[in-house]
């Protein structure tokens, strides 16, 4: 019966891979019915204004081996050619065992246990990942104007220039707001900010081995330290290195900041995910990084990862449950204290909108802390950050874990060799394209708001797509790509906008139609009810106890993107 019911699902689906990632690997190319739209939050469930077609070389799978891409429109096309020996941009590396960061040319099974042996990323190193696609992706974001001159708010981060008459840095206090600091997140404006703890061995160095040494760690500001503990007093290296900054960085969060370009992007995509969305193979293991473990988490260590509840150990007994302000909509408490950390930091980028993004779809929540899914209340600030920050790429991209990561941390340069049109400024420049991701589709309507809407039919893939102009090129603002920035006023929207040498495109291949399918697929999915695929990598999870026991999560919001 079984075999009858899989020649049947075979039949059934044999003009259709099984999934989006064996269409993407198998086929070689993205070329059916791919539409071409404005990239926005929901990119996926606009309207295209063109196509697009993405090849692998000689067959292979695009994401490995890189071809050709054409864009075309009405009013322009483009066509780029990734280079044989173009980089493939990909993740941080790191010692999984400490969250150390690795060379990047470092042996495979390297190891940093004290941050001097050959393998570890030393000051001066070269880092994974597109910096001009982060660059291109900070000049698109709102600016701030500071003693320095304009910034952009992931500029901000790093820049010692004083936050108004705080007598604090940018840097300093965004790092404090990131902690929770209540002084640092009046200064900011910010709200809806959780206190993080103070735990036993955030005050001193790790010592390699999943403790700390009794050498103490960067002192906090003085000036916010007098309103509650800063960044450098509630967590330890690990997680700060989570931040991309911290002494395994050769850095200090407060004088130097948080540095996005370091960052885990899987550590602060979401602050109501699970924590495997930073995790790495080990050895064939997916585990989670540390600094990122929740008590349910296999290997969790208070010295290391911090305490969200003082049931997490002895040495958490004077801890407070990490729970988000009584102002916001939910009290379900967050399954580590990077997760809370990770709620405070979207504080930091409450205002970081792309100029060109439109109002959510009608069918979406409206944006704002205090209205999520069955409460969550984390839609309006994801937002933010996950557009356009953030990626999900496909459950067998080569690249490996983590499938959750910033954007400059995906895909490859391809050369652009003809533009005409409202896209010719754009020849002799570069075009990054990123992932392909799971597309980014709008969440569903929360249930408080009234009836459950189901999440719209999402698209088979989603690629996003940069184009840099060459230096001194003037792109066609007419261009529904081109991108707009802030001019000598320092506001964004007004008729004193620049046009930026930029361009944002998403493509989009839809899901195929399996209508006539249906019966025959169903028939045989009932029979074969109960069988499971075999993972890539088995995900080590806690059975029960502490440091690795289950435990119930909270009612959280799914993005269709995610």
């Amino acid at each position: 019966m079984r075999l009858a019911a899989l020649a049947i699902l075979s039949i059934a689906l044999a003009p259709l891979p099984a999934s989006p990632e064996t269409r993407a690997h198998l086929a070689g190319s993205l070329d059916a019915d791919a539409g071409l739209v404005p990239f926005t939050p929901y990119a996926a469930e606009a309207e295209p204004v063109g196509t697009f077609t993405l090849d692998g070389r000689e067959g292979g799978d695009l994401r490995a081996a890189p071809g050709t891409l054409v864009l075309t429109t009405p009013t322009g096309a483009l066509t780029a050619v990734a280079a044989i020996d173009a980089p493939r941009y990909g993740p941080r590396r790191v010692d999984p065992k400490n969250g150390r960061p690795l060379r990047l040319d470092a042996a495979a099974d390297a190891v940093c246990t004290t941050g001097g042996e050959p393998g570890c990323w030393r000051s001066g190193d070269p880092l994974p990942g597109s910096r001009e696609v982060f660059d291109a992706l900070c000049r698109a974001t709102r600016f701030v104007s500071t003693p320095d001159g304009l910034r952009c708010q992931l500029e901000l981060l790093g820049d010692d220039a004083e936050l108004q008459s705080s007598g604090a840095s940018y840097a300093s206090t965004l790092a404090s707001v990131t902690a929770g600091n209540p002084g640092a997140a009046t200064a900011w404006g910010a709200s809806f900010v959780t206190a993080l703890n103070v735990d036993p061995c955030d005050a001193f160095r790790d010592d390699g081995a999943g403790s700390c040494t009794q050498a103490a760690s960067d002192p906090s500001d003085p000036i916010w330290a007098a309103d509650g503990p800063t960044l450098n007093a509630v967590l330890t290296d690990a997680q700060e290195a989570l931040l991309g900054c911290g002494p395994f960085w050769g850095s200090d969060c407060e004088v130097d900041g948080i540095d996005l370009f370091r960052a885990e992007g899987g550590a602060l995509s979401n602050p109501w995910a699970d924590s495997s969305e930073a995790e790495r193979d080990d050895a064939g293991e997916a585990v989670i990084l540390p600094g990122a473990r929740g008590v349910a988490d296999l290997g969790y260590d208070a010295a290391v990862d911090g305490c969200s509840t003082p049931d997490a150990g002895p040495a958490c007994a004077d801890a407070a449950v990490l729970v988000p302000p009584p102002s916001v909509a939910t009290d379900a408490p967050f399954e580590s204290e990077m997760s809370a950390a990770a709620w405070n930091f979207y504080s930091v980028f409450e205002f970081v909108l792309q100029s060109t993004v439109p109002p959510p779809p009608a069918t979406s929540p409206p944006s704002g802390s205090q209205i999520g899914c069955g409460g969550c209340a984390q839609i309006g600030r994801r937002d933010y950050l996950e557009y356009p920050f953030f990626t999900r790429l496909l459950d067998d991209d080569p690249s490996g874990l983590p499938l959750e990561r910033w954007v400059w941390e995906s895909g490859a340069p391809y050369a652009i060799t003809e533009a005409t049109g409202d896209l010719a400024a754009f020849a002799g420049g570069t075009a990054y394209v990123l992932g392909p991701e799971v597309p980014r589709v709008a969440p569903p309507r929360p249930c408080i708001l009234g009836p459950c809407a189901p999440p719209p039919t999402a698209p088979t893939i989603g690629v996003p797509i940069v184009l840099v102009a060459p230096e001194g090129a003037s792109p066609d603002p007419s261009s529904p790509f081109v991108e707009r920035g802030v001019g000598p006023d320092g506001e964004l929207g007004t008729p004193d906008d620049v046009v930026l040498p930029l361009a944002f495109a998403y493509g989009v291949v839809p899901e195929p139609d399996a209508a006539p399918l249906a019966g025959a697929a169903m028939l045989a999915l009932a029979v074969l009810a109960g069988a499971q695929p075999s993972p890539r990598l088995r995900r080590m999870r806690g059975s029960g106890g502490e440091g690795s026991g289950s435990k119930a999560r909270p009612v959280t919001c799914s993005y269709a993107s995610m």
